[in-house]
C-alpha cells in the first residue's frame, strides 16, 4: 500500500514538473527555429545575412519576395531617421533633414531611399509582429537596417 502511494506521488510530481518545464522548452525551441523571435540585434544580423550591406534596391526587392516578407511602405525620396538612444527608426521627413543640417541631435539621418518591411509575426505568448526599416544610399546600395518589434497586449 505504501509503495502504491509513493508511485502515485512520484507520477504526480513528474506531471507537475513536466507542465512547468514544457512551456520553457517550447519557448526555447521557438527561439531556435524562428529567427525573428530573437532580440532586435539578432534579427538585424539575420536580415543582414539575408541581404548583405551593399545589396542593390532591386536585389533587395527580390530577396524580400523570396523570403515572403511584405513591403509595407517605400520612400524613394528620403532615408531613415534613426534614434540611436531609443533604438527606433522612422522615415526621414524634409523637416527632420533640415533640422539635422542646422543642429546636432539624438538621431541621425541615414540614406536617401528607404523601405519598411514586415518580416513576419509569431505568438509567444502575445502576438508579436517584426518589421525592418531598410536604408539605401544614393547608389541604391543597402547601408542600414533598423528593427521594430510590435507586441500586442491582452
Amino acid at each position: 500500500m505504501k509503495k502504491q502511494v509513493q508511485k502515485i506521488i512520484k507520477r504526480v510530481l513528474i506531471v507537475i514538473v513536466a507542465l512547468i518545464v514544457l512551456p520553457f522548452l517550447a519557448y526555447g525551441i521557438l527561439l531556435l527555429t524562428v529567427p525573428i523571435s530573437r532580440s532586435d540585434e539578432a534579427v538585424r544580423s539575420y536580415v543582414f545575412r539575408q541581404m548583405p550591406m551593399g545589396t542593390s534596391w532591386n536585389d533587395a526587392l527580390e530577396i524580400i519576395d523570396e523570403h515572403e516578407w511584405e513591403i509595407q511602405q517605400t520612400d524613394t525620396e528620403h532615408g531613415l531617421c534613426i534614434y540611436d538612444g531609443a533604438g527606433a527608426a522612422t522615415f526621414a521627413t524634409d523637416d527632420e533633414i533640415k533640422y539635422h543640417e542646422e543642429a546636432p541631435s539624438e538621431s541621425r539621418i541615414v540614406g536617401v531611399k528607404s523601405m519598411f518591411v514586415r518580416l513576419g509575426e509569431f505568438y509567444c505568448p502575445l502576438h508579436t509582429a517584426v518589421f525592418a526599416y531598410i536604408a539605401f544610399d544614393e547608389d541604391d546600395k543597402l547601408i542600414e537596417v533598423a528593427i521594430r518589434t510590435d507586441i500586442d497586449g491582452p
